[in-house]
């Protein structure tokens, strides 16, 4: 019985800590765009600036954050996991419907990053799969 009630408790903590995975074909995940952008004065290299719109959809009920994680192991592509810095770009407490930011070499000091849509609704948070980037040119 204590074996049981002990399997319902984790089985209960598991269901209700759980991420839900976004849908490719979101619309919120759409709006997002990755662009190569030149380095200032590196040829070899490449920044990038992800810019979104989300002013033809409904975000009054629904918290839209852009999470951003730069590492160093860039050959594991968006698995790397031996990161450097994790932050928003875009978040509840900075959000603007329409914007863009700027990500460069020079500031995150690493050669790639990872980013990732996650929307709050109803309490349910729900997370896009990360996305890999490179700063140097192919």
């Amino acid at each position: 019985m204590k074996k049981l009630l002990l399997y319902l408790i984790v089985l209960i903590a598991n269901v209700s800590f759980s991420q839900e995975k976004l849908a490719k074909d979101n619309s919120y995940l759409k709006a997002i765009k990755l662009e190569k952008t030149n380095h200032v004065s590196l040829d070899y290299l490449n920044d990038a600036k992800i810019s979104w719109d989300f002013s033809t959809l409904d975000t009054k009920n629904v918290d839209v954050n852009i999470e951003v994680a730069t590492f160093y192991d860039c050959f594991n592509g968006a698995n790397g996991s031996d990161i450097k810095s994790q932050y928003f770009i875009l978040s509840k407490e900075k959000f603007s419907a329409k914007g863009s930011a700027q990500i460069n070499h020079d500031d995150t000091k690493t050669k790639c990053f990872k980013w990732r849509l996650k929307l709050t609704e109803n309490g349910v948070e729900k997370f896009s799969e990360w996305f890999y980037f490179i700063y140097l040119k192919e």
